[in-house]
């Protein structure tokens, strides 16, 4: 859940720092201040299309503000526990001679994931989100540090703002496998990229800078290629090819959610991925079901 290592392995959960959400604009503004223990936010807030534009000077991997809409039955206090219950299992050791027993997260396909953005240190990063009417949590699209309530009342503006991108990625799914789907160009400077989930279940976009320019059979073999072991040599992998993560994240959306994140590539090869589990499949990763793209940005 969130983002996970180039290398395939699981990310560890990481405290974000707080924001403060600035209603006034035509698009609502979402600013990363320090505050440790979560997110300095008003309590309501209209319905509408936002900007959301996280800066993020903190120490940890990642900076991420992302929105969840709670089902009607649920409270903050019930996401909270889902968090920490999940964030407990994760941690726990496992008992001598047992195999490691998977965190539980069904609760995560209940809810509705509107998006984010996930600065790494020093970096600031913008998305658009819709937020309608419900009980949202503004949360780190990881397990800790607890999220913060935020009440969205009444009907968004009947003609919203329409951001003008330069490329749509689409995630799809048949029985058998997941892929993204790409329309127009990845280029080079502040671009907007539409994201739209079509597929079946969450996802989330991780954007990583590739040493060199490959496809997406050799991508997806050295990403899902067990840590201490190497690719088959007979893809053609440069022996010192290297994944690095970039500050570029389309968090987790839920089926039927579009958000629209900003990027600013430089020239150069890169790969995107999702690893969250599809419960359809045993548990596997979506990267490991074709979620994994490479292109080249010029």
């Amino acid at each position: 859940m969130g983002r996970k290592t180039v290398d395939g392995g699981p990310g560890r959960p990481h405290k974000g720092r707080g924001a403060t959400l600035n209603p006034e604009g035509r698009f609502e503004s979402l600013r990363r201040e320090e505050i440790d223990d979560g997110w300095d936010a008003p309590a309501e807030i209209a319905a509408g299309r936002y900007l959301l534009t996280v800066s993020y000077d903190g120490n940890r991997e990642y900076g991420t503000t992302a929105f969840a809409l709670l089902p009607e039955d649920w409270t903050i206090e019930r996401f909270n526990q889902h968090l920490a219950e999940t964030n407990a299992a994760f941690d726990a050791t496992p008992v001598s001679g047992e195999p490691p027993v998977d965190p539980d997260l069904s609760w995560i396909y209940e809810i509705t994931l509107a998006g984010g953005v996930s600065p790494t240190p020093g970096s600031t990063e913008q998305a658009i989100v819709d937020l309608r009417s419900g009980t949202w949590a503004i949360w780190a699209d990881e397990f800790v540090p607890p999220a913060r309530q935020l009440v969205v009342t009444g009907e968004p503006p009947a003609i919203q703002p329409i951001p003008e991108q330069t490329a749509a990625v689409t995630a799809i799914n048949d029985d058998s496998s997941f892929r993204f789907q790409i329309e127009g160009e990845l280029l080079a400077g502040p671009r907007i990229v539409e994201v739209t989930n079509l597929s079946r279940i969450p996802i989330y976009i991780e954007f990583v800078r590739l040493s060199h320019s490959l496809t997406d059979e050799q991508l997806a073999a050295f990403l899902l290629t067990p840590v201490g072991l190497a690719p088959d040599p007979a893809l053609g992998i440069p022996a010192d090819f290297s994944a690095t993560v970039t500050p570029f994240y389309s968090a987790m959306q839920s089926p039927g959610i579009t958000q629209w994140i900003v990027t600013n590539f430089e020239p150069g090869s890169y790969g995107m991925v999702c690893w969250l589990p599809d419960p359809d499949h045993d548990g596997a990763s979506l990267a490991s079901l074709g979620m994994v793209h490479a292109f080249d940005v010029t």
